[in-house]
């Protein structure tokens, strides 16, 4: 129910809506009021009605909501999306409404956007400004996303895999371990030989060890978060695992956990403070210093200790599966994004598997046996025929 009247030189439309409450717009033109009220109408019978005040809400306001809504993260997952809101969203849309946004802009944004920064960084933004908008149309706030139809920056090749990863062998990750100063040298080794990501060691318990069984439950990350300090959580993807390790890291493991507290909460690793251990302090305090003593990349991370210990394990012939399970991804299509280009390529094995075809099924190869007597012959076009 509405009604469009004249109220001096403009026209008000105004119509109840499905909250109950009555809305109504101003038009210079009776026109433009008509329209604007059979749209509220429509919208109403196809039940995809908005209130108008809640699209002129402000995306930086909506931020903030969705942002305090999110849940089921880590809270190094949710410090990341915090930070991509502050430093690539809000600048450019922080001060417009929610309803005022189109396609147009979101592109703009975007292709702005991945001429400033590495293209992982523009599409980790992009997804989750697009998530938040998403989540708009689902609260009503709008009737659609303007994230329809956006090109983005692509990422992920195998040559930009490899430039994001610095690799070292086993005797280069001992070398290491030597180098670094002596209470690190077994937190180096689980790194380099367990897979785990810095958090996941720096996370690791002495309850969590299992000697006998040569296994090291990982089932907690420890990470620094603004404002937070270090905050324990969930490993990456929520995924809890059991990681296999070889008899000499047990050994060397055994050695360090004696000189520990015994209570089975104790940290295996922590900071000469004592606490956590922070990638922010340690990085530059140990580990650079005996990168450049070991006579190693500069560019190596801790992190790079983990995809070095995938690519020994691909080298030995692991599987994606094995490789998976390991190093605790959710899903083996990441395993497959990270290290694909570290696998063997396989199209030589395929060709190698087809050499003795030919002579099993009776065929023979242009140039042999062409003078003997009985048998095939060879076509006028090089090819191969059947013998009769």
């Amino acid at each position: 129910m509405g009604s469009v009247k004249k109220r001096g030189d403009s026209y008000r439309a105004r119509y109840w809506g499905p909250d109950h409450r009555q809305h109504q717009r101003t038009f210079a033109r009776k026109l433009d009021a008509d329209n604007w009220l059979i749209k509220q109408q429509n919208a109403m019978v196809d039940g995809d009605w908005v209130d108008p005040a809640q699209s002129r809400m402000l995306i930086g306001e909506w931020m903030d909501e969705w942002l305090e809504s999110r849940s089921g993260l880590t809270e190094s997952t949710l410090d990341g999306y915090e930070r991509l809101v502050r430093v690539h969203v809000l600048p450019t849309f922080g001060d417009r409404q929610l309803g005022s946004l189109l396609p147009i802009d979101v592109q703009t944004w975007v292709a702005r956007l991945s001429r400033r920064r590495a293209a992982s960084t523009t599409r980790s933004a992009y997804f989750v400004f697009k998530s938040a908008l998403d989540d708009a149309v689902k609260n009503r706030k709008i009737r659609s996303s303007p994230c329809v139809d956006i090109e983005l920056p692509r990422v992920d090749r195998p040559h930009e895999r490899e430039a994001n990863m610095t690799l070292i062998d086993d005797g280069q990750i001992m070398r290491l371990a030597s180098s670094i100063d002596p209470r690190w040298r077994v937190f180096v080794l689980t790194l380099g030989f367990a897979g785990l990501r810095f958090g996941e060691g720096a996370g690791l318990r002495r309850s969590r060890v299992d000697l006998p069984g040569q296994r090291l439950h990982i089932a907690e990350s420890v990470t620094f978060v603004v404002g937070q300090g270090m905050v324990h959580g969930d490993p990456k993807s929520h995924q809890a695992r059991r990681v296999p390790i070889p008899a000499w890291l047990r050994d060397e493991l055994a050695q360090h956990m004696g000189g520990i507290d015994e209570d089975p909460r104790t940290l295996l690793f922590t900071a000469p403070e004592g606490g956590e251990i922070s990638n922010r302090v340690w990085v530059p305090r140990f580990w650079q210093p005996a990168v450049v003593a070991a006579g190693l990349p500069e560019a190596l991370t801790p992190h790079d200790l983990r995809h070095s210990c995938a690519s020994m394990l691909i080298a030995k012939g692991f599987t994606v599966i094995e490789v998976q399970h390991f190093l605790g991804h959710a899903e083996a299509s990441t395993t497959l994004r990270r290290y694909a280009h570290l696998w063997p390529d396989s199209m030589d094995r395929v060709a190698e598997a087809f050499d003795d075809v030919a002579p099993a099924r009776g065929l023979r190869v242009v140039g042999q046996g062409q003078n003997e007597g009985k048998g095939g012959s060879t076509d006028e076009s090089g090819g191969v025929s059947r013998s009769e």
